[in-house]
């Protein structure tokens, strides 16, 4: 299976060429590196999930597949956080966006609240939350960093509950 991507600016209202994407993984192991087309797209061996990297800006999908009554659903979470580096005492503002990919159009998950797992670099939680989607299925919110966080690369875990159940980080 292949998978195609195409990269938009919702605030340039336009696609984004020569933008890097980093495909991995389920478990995150770097699979290639590639930059999209003229045209906003890359093309890559379908697999879990993939970074894409624009500027300081920076986008994450981790999809999980499913079949269900006879037609194949791709569900997905859009996590990101307002900026890539953080430094400490500072405020960390993330959003999440959770769809289904029916094929020919989107559709908003249902689930009643979303559990938030911050780690820290050793893998360890570092701060936890539910919250409430908003109307229109997507989940934002914020955190302070301590005086002094360990330093290193941590992750969002996003995990929906409700009928229609997705997780991404």
């Amino acid at each position: 299976d292949r998978c195609n991507i195409t990269v938009f600016s919702t605030v340039k209202n336009s696609v984004l060429p020569d933008v890097s994407v980093f495909v991995f993984d389920y478990l995150w192991n770097l699979k290639t590196q590639i930059k999209t087309d003229i045209n906003g797209q890359v093309d890559f061996d379908n697999v879990n999930r993939f970074i894409v990297v624009s500027g300081k800006s920076f986008a994450i999908s981790d999809t999980k597949s499913s079949r269900m009554g006879g037609f194949s659903d791709i569900r997905m979470i859009y996590g990101y956080t307002d900026r890539p580096v953080y430094r400490p005492s500072q405020t960390v503002y993330f959003k999440a966006i959770p769809r289904i990919d029916m094929g020919d159009k989107y559709s908003t998950p249902d689930f009643s609240l979303c559990r938030i797992n911050i780690k820290a670099p050793d893998d360890s939680v570092f701060y936890e939350t539910t919250i409430i989607p908003t109307k229109t299925g997507s989940i934002y919110g914020s955190y302070i960093l301590p005086d002094e966080p360990p330093l290193g690369i941590y992750r969002i875990e996003f995990i929906t509950e409700g009928k229609d159940q997705l997780s991404g980080s």
